[in-house]
């Protein structure tokens, strides 16, 4: 996924970054020792947000991937302290019996650090979500945001993949097909009485329920673009099924072609 990033946006970011470090109290703690401390603490909140609201809630998760963001943040780079907080890094990870590769990047230990053992696919798309985050130059402050405004964190993860189609894409495809359409001309008193005539053109959705002479009873109607995309994504992947459907009758009935022809040749050889 390529970005264009504007020059002054990366700057702000960074300096948002490294105020949100020089903020820190300082201490007569080695940063060693401080990216220890740190990735112990949230290792403990990590296991606290599983224990507790796991379930219910992932703002505390986001907050743990805010903090691990911020660690790797202060990892960058040549200088002393940032060469002692890689240094508490791997001692960390060693502690834990964890061993990398060299190629590992920083993020991906952080992450393996402070959520431990769990399955390899967990650390993938924390690891993946924070990289992209980084890519973009996200700011440290945003990185709920971040997270949130793009579907989640397993949204983030699919988007990486070439075959991915997002929601917003699916919804654009079943539109077009939709458009060429048209099952039925629907009217009444009662649906003359709620016509937006601002929406006049515009997609919407018709809540019905099918009765068994084959009629439908239209409920409600709803203009809300939620409703509409959310139909229309239900659309593509009928589509979608369709297509799968009809390629696979097409694929078997060549098959028994193929094979009758088989067969044929094998019984006039024989003859």
């Amino acid at each position: 996924m390529e970005t264009l990033v504007n020059q002054s946006t990366v700057q702000n970011s960074t300096t948002a970054q490294e105020v949100v470090l020089n903020n820190i109290p300082k201490s007569t703690v080695s940063a060693k020792q401080q990216a220890v401390n740190l990735l112990a603490k949230l290792s403990e909140e990590r296991q606290t947000w599983e224990t507790t609201v796991y379930r219910t809630s992932n703002e505390m998760l986001y907050s743990i991937l805010q903090s691990c963001y911020t660690a790797e943040f202060g990892m960058r780079g040549g200088e002393t302290e940032a060469k002692e907080r890689r240094d508490g890094l791997k001692a960390f990870a060693s502690k834990l019996g964890f061993t990398f590769k060299d190629s590992t990047p920083t993020m991906n230990r952080i992450v393996q650090c402070v959520f431990g053992a769990v399955k390899r696919s967990r650390i993938t798309t924390y690891s993946l979500v924070l990289r992209e985050a980084k890519k973009r130059n996200i700011a440290v402050s945003d990185i709920p945001k971040f997270i949130t405004e793009n579907g989640g964190l397993q949204e983030i993860r699919l988007s990486k993949s070439d075959k991915y189609i997002s929601p917003k894409q699916k919804a654009e495809k079943a539109s077009g097909t939709v458009a060429s359409k048209t099952l039925a001309t629907v009217s009444s008193e009662a649906l003359s009485q709620i016509v937006d005539v601002e929406k006049v053109g515009e997609l919407c959705v018709l809540l019905a329920t099918q009765n068994a002479d084959g009629t439908f009873t239209v409920k409600a109607v709803s203009h809300g673009k939620t409703a509409v995309n959310a139909t229309l994504v239900a659309v593509y992947g009928m589509s979608v099924s369709e297509i799968n459907e009809t390629a696979r009758q097409t694929e078997a009935a060549n098959d028994s072609n193929v094979t009758s022809d088989i067969v044929n040749q094998i019984v006039n050889k024989s003859v």
